[in-house]
């Protein structure tokens, strides 16, 4: 998967990146009728900037034809690679979803009372969002976050 990322900061050990935002709010013709336009106004925040090893940046500067460091403002192609793309799409989303369900099914079969497996539905939630958020933080340190493809400068 190809992105374009814009250089934010560069420091002695990182690049730090602010992805390109593709949105289609704001396109059709529903605009302020729109539930995700609303919920998107309503949690707007500030994009996360994504530490690049300055390693992987200079090693691409140095294949280029330029030769020299991108600075702030320029623009890199970077790929995530599809590994670790659906496992992190399954960290974020089967796991708790796994979680809630095993949650439901196992206290179901323990109890006949609604709110007790309501109650346990939600612990596999919550569950689930831990294991998902434990093995995303595990696979960081095994896997190849970004690749550098290509850089453009501004």
């Amino acid at each position: 998967m190809n992105e374009l990322a814009t250089i934010v900061s560069i420091d002695d050990r990182f690049v730090w990146l602010k992805g390109e935002v593709n949105s289609s709010c704001g396109s059709c013709d529903a605009k302020k009728g729109c539930g995700q336009g609303l919920l998107d106004a309503f949690f707007n925040r500030e994009p996360r900037l994504l530490p690049l090893p300055l390693s992987s940046v200079e090693a691409k500067a140095s294949e280029s034809t330029a030769g020299s460091m991108p600075k702030e403002g320029d623009k890199l192609l970077i790929e995530v690679s599809s590994k670790t793309f659906y496992f992190s799409l399954f960290a974020a989303y089967c796991c708790p979803l796994l979680g809630l369900l095993l949650g439901a099914v196992v206290v179901d079969a323990l109890t006949i009372s609604e709110p007790i497996v309501l109650l346990g539905s939600f612990a596999g939630l919550f569950a689930g969002m831990l294991l998902g958020r434990a093995l995303d933080l595990m696979s960081r340190k095994s896997r190849s976050q970004v690749l550098v493809k290509k850089i453009i400068r501004e």
